[in-house]
């Protein structure tokens, strides 16, 4: 099961900036891109490139990702 959330909702959710969203693609995470305007991120595969990250604060934003998914699966 995917768990897509577009780019600004992810962004949001974390509480950083779309422009640290950004460096994170640069640095990595995996994107889909539908059409030029949308960027989705798949929540899984965010939570696993964040926990692989050596950054701390970046690692720490990995249990925000794993709560969003967990509330996201209960909601389905």
């Amino acid at each position: 099961m995917q768990f897509l959330m577009q780019k600004r909702q992810f962004a949001k959710e974390l509480e950083i900036s779309s422009s640290t969203v950004n460096s994170f693609i640069n640095d990595g995470l995996p994107i889909l891109k539908p059409t030029h305007e949308v960027t989705l991120i798949d929540l899984k595969e965010a939570e696993q490139w964040l926990s692989q990250q050596t950054n701390p604060k970046r690692r720490k934003l990995r249990g925000v990702v794993t709560k969003l998914i967990m509330s996201k699966s209960y909601k389905k």
